[in-house]
């Protein structure tokens, strides 16, 4: 990014002659805010990458059982489910397991349970084992829920003071039940999606002891309330698919070369020779390459948002944008208005709005809007901005960029969502301009209060139909009285 800033600027916040009008400034300096990647979350159980191998099935006839392993006999005995074929029997071989058994640890499942086969596993059986970290118990799990043939996912948990998870409990995936809203919803254009929530009670809870330093299991529960997948279904369960680490990198290669992503997908289906070997199914591959996609275009957005307005100001003599950065090199605040947002608030700029409620975009950063009312009683725009952090010195900042870019006009008076760093940056900036709250925050928070019955309209009509201080102060204490709200700290706060 830096390269494309030294062609764009050579001073601090000075303003650059593009040869078509821009005044486009940077600032370098005290801004620590910058560009941040938001945390993706993932609701299945965490597991670690696998590698692909290829799924050697062999035959034993009875002839040739006495040579093979005890382990192996007991992998043929404890068969999970009556479906119509055994899922992994060989599983305790790591020769003979799924191509994805990375992903779990067979070895455990031969440590718990006194021995039994796993389908007649009783909570007894389970309940008191200890794990050496939570990851382990994960593992353990999965790996169950794969032989099994149902799909785990994380349900709830709690951490210790020290803010270290202590307790984490696993459940089936069609544990619960679907919110009523969605189930009797009238009037549908498409087909309802099949019901997928069965109150199974299956159930996996371990927490952290402190004399043993270990994960004890503190609840199993293996009963089912719906079919179990059979050994070729299990692959498209949600917590059983996984794109691995070689899979990823031929993914890749082949995006590279310019291969679509079907025919990647073809590929990979007949190198693992058949779609069980593989893992996961297309739409995982899809998934995949658009995350990657999104990830290149991520860490180089801040260098296209800087080209795009650049772009801008060759077809608009008049586009603004000024900016920020970082010591690190970062994009902090930024600020941008066109020739007709210029234009309208000449016109119509004595009232203006601070509009900083948007937060829904990628680094959750702070998006501010410039607003007026034009003459037709309509909404206009008048300036965006991004910042770095919702702090006075950024408002500061943002507020001068904004009325150096309006040549120095000021509004009469303005109204915010009544943000403590936004007033203290409008007293500093803006001395002389009438600050009022804005009605619409007011009522959303009069509203969450949760006062009795009624409370909401007589407080939106003492706010907006009082015509004089009068009938305001009198309607005021009418409202305290009927309410009991005479001592109420936010009712005090918002008269003064």
């Amino acid at each position: 990014m830096e390269g494309l800033m030294d062609d764009m600027s050579t001073g601090k916040d000075t303003g650059i002659d593009l040869n078509v009008g821009l005044d486009w400034g940077m600032d370098y300096g005290d801004d620590t805010g910058g560009v941040r990647d938001s945390d993706d979350i993932e609701d299945n159980v965490d597991t670690t990458d696998s590698d692909s191998e290829d799924d050697n099935n062999t035959n034993f006839g009875d002839d040739d059982k006495e040579n093979i392993s005890d382990e192996h006999l007991h992998s043929f005995e404890t068969q999970p489910h009556s479906s119509d074929a055994p899922l992994h029997k060989d599983a305790a071989n790591p020769a003979m397991a799924p191509p994805y058994s990375s992903m779990y640890d067979w070895t455990l499942l031969d440590k718990v349970g006194n021995g039994k086969p796993y389908s007649k596993w009783e909570s007894d059986d389970v309940v008191g084992y200890e794990f050496e970290t939570l990851v382990e118990a994960a593992k353990f799990y999965s790996t169950y829920g794969c032989v099994m043939g149902f799909s785990v996912r994380k349900n709830t948990h709690t951490y210790s003071k020290y803010g270290v998870k202590n307790m984490q409990r696993w459940v089936c995936s069609r544990e619960g039940e679907h919110q009523p809203v969605h189930n009797d919803k009238e009037n549908r254009k498409r087909e309802p999606r099949p019901v997928t929530r069965l109150h199974c009670p299956a159930a996996f809870k371990v927490s952290f002891v402190e004399a043993t330093n270990r994960f004890k299991v503190k609840q199993f529960i293996p009963t089912h309330f719906h079919h179990l997948a059979g050994a070729h279904e299990v692959q498209f369960l949600s917590s059983h698919r996984k794109v691995d680490d070689a899979s990823k990198a031929q993914i890749r290669s082949l995006r590279a070369a310019g291969i679509r992503t079907n025919q990647i997908m073809d590929y990979l289906v007949n190198c693992a020779r058949s779609f069980q070997n593989l893992g996961f199914t297309k739409t995982d591959v899809y998934n995949f390459v658009s995350a990657d996609r999104r990830s290149e275009i991520l860490d180089s957005d801040s260098e296209a948002a800087l080209a795009y307005l650049q772009a801008r100001a060759t077809t608009d003599p008049r586009f603004y944008c000024r900016y920020t950065v970082s010591d690190g090199g970062e994009l902090g605040n930024m600020l941008w208005a066109d020739s007709s947002s210029q234009l309208d608030y000449s016109l119509f700029g004595d009232v203006l709005v601070f509009d900083s409620t948007y937060k829904t975009n990628a680094y959750n950063l702070p998006f501010l809007l410039f607003i007026g009312v034009n003459n037709h009683n309509a909404s206009t725009l008048f300036a965006c901005a991004l910042l770095a952090d919702e702090t006075a010195e950024n408002y500061v900042w943002i507020l001068n960029a904004f009325l150096h870019c309006m040549g120095g006009k000021k509004p009469t008076a303005d109204i915010t969502d009544g943000c403590s760093s936004m007033r203290k940056a409008i007293k500093s900036v803006l001395p002389g301009s009438r600050h009022r709250l804005c009605s619409w925050h007011l009522g959303n928070n009069a509203e969450a209060r949760g006062h009795a019955e009624g409370f909401w309209e007589d407080f939106k009509r003492c706010m907006l139909n009082c015509s004089s201080i009068p009938q305001f102060e009198a309607t005021w204490k009418e409202i305290l009285s009927k309410y009991d709200l005479e001592h109420n700290a936010w009712m005090k706060k918002m008269y003064r």
